[in-house]
Parts: C-alpha cells; structure tokens; sequence
C-alpha cells in the first residue's frame, strides 16, 4: 500500500455514516470512479469537512505534537479546467502551542508544460495560538503569534497526504484520461480508486 494513503478512508460504513450490517448484502457499485469523473461536469467545486485524533494527525500531518485536527477542503476545477484546492483548519493538542493553517495548491489550465501528480505551487498561511471549543461546538482560535506566509513549489510526495487525495479528484476532473495514465504509472490508482469508490459525494455522480 502506498504510505501516503490512509487505508481506514476506504472504509464502506465510514462513509456512509453507519455501522455495518451482517444482514444486508453490500450495496453494488453502479458507476467506477473513471466513469463518475468522465461525466463530471466544469465548473466543479465541493467542500468537506474532516476531522482526526491520535495516530490519524500524526499520519495526516507528519507530527507528534498535535493530537486533533479540524480540516476543511474546497476542491475547485473552473471552467478553464485550472485546479485550486485549499486546505484550511486547526491543529492542537495537549501542549500549549496549537495552530491555525491555510493551505492552497494550484495548477494552470492546458496548454501547460507540467503534469499531474508530479509539483504543485503552494501558498500557506499559519499562526500559532490557543484553539479553544466554544459552546455551540465551533472551535475558537486566540493568536499569539503575527500570521506567517510562504510560497514554494512543492513535489508531490512533500505534501500531506489528505491534500494529495483531493488533489487527485481534481485531477481526475481536469482530465481524467492522462490523471489515471499518471496514477498508474505511479502505482497508485488501485488504492486512490478504492477510496474515492466510496465516497458518495466526489463528483457529480455518486457510486
């Protein structure tokens, strides 16, 4: 399995929101994930909201020092077919010092000399603070610190693994021809089709 890939995310009740079922048959897959993206139309957009605890952060993150997160991601492909995700969410855990991050990824429309899978332009957005539960279950975020900023280039097996997913589903979008092309020669369509199977609310058309 590719390191990258969380393999609870394939999970059939995880995203269906219930528990399994010992006496209903599995439901049968009516659309491939190739299928569901081909008749995906652009513009496209879709925003999701995760949240981890424990070893998921660490996985997720690459760190030790927190142990919860709160991620928000809005995938976008305009009708130029240019890709945009962003990554935007808060990282804390027992120690003093949480986080606050905005991340985002983009890739021109074709014609472009670069492809899929391979670097990505990055501009992120962090700020170190307190983050706090308020009573209506929001997260509140008290800053200590001034926001700090950086654009950099980076490839694609620097990037946390989360962002790689729906980078994947917007590239899937873009051009889902050469996006599966790139994935398995990468090795990795197998397992990123095996998560985005069953997630009912990536592209326009469900399983």
């Amino acid at each position: 399995m590719a390191p990258w890939l969380n393999p609870s995310d394939s999970h059939r009740q995880k995203w269906a929101g219930t528990e399994p079922d010992a006496t209903r048959p599995a439901p049968e897959m009516q659309h491939t994930v190739y299928e569901r993206a081909v008749d995906t139309s652009v513009p496209y957009s879709r925003r999701e909201s995760i949240m981890l605890k424990g070893e998921g952060v660490t996985e997720q993150f690459d760190s030790t020092e927190f142990v919860r997160a709160k991620v928000r991601y809005d995938i976008a492909v305009d009708s130029e077919r240019r890709t945009k995700i962003v990554s935007s969410g808060h990282l804390w855990g027992e120690k003093p010092t949480h986080q606050r991050y905005r991340a985002q990824y983009r890739r021109e429309g074709p014609p472009t000399e670069t492809v899929p899978f391979a670097s990505y332009d990055s501009w992120m957005r962090y700020q170190t603070g307190t983050v706090e539960r308020k009573a209506d279950g929001d997260l509140g975020f008290d800053a200590d610190t001034k926001p700090q900023e950086r654009t950099r280039t980076l490839d694609w097996d620097e990037m946390y693994p989360s962002d790689r997913l729906r980078i994947i589903e917007a590239e899937l979008v873009r051009n889902p021809g050469l996006a599966r092309y790139r994935l398995r020669e990468q090795d990795i369509w197998a397992e990123a089709r095996e998560i985005l199977r069953y997630n009912p609310d990536a592209f326009d058309i469900g399983p």
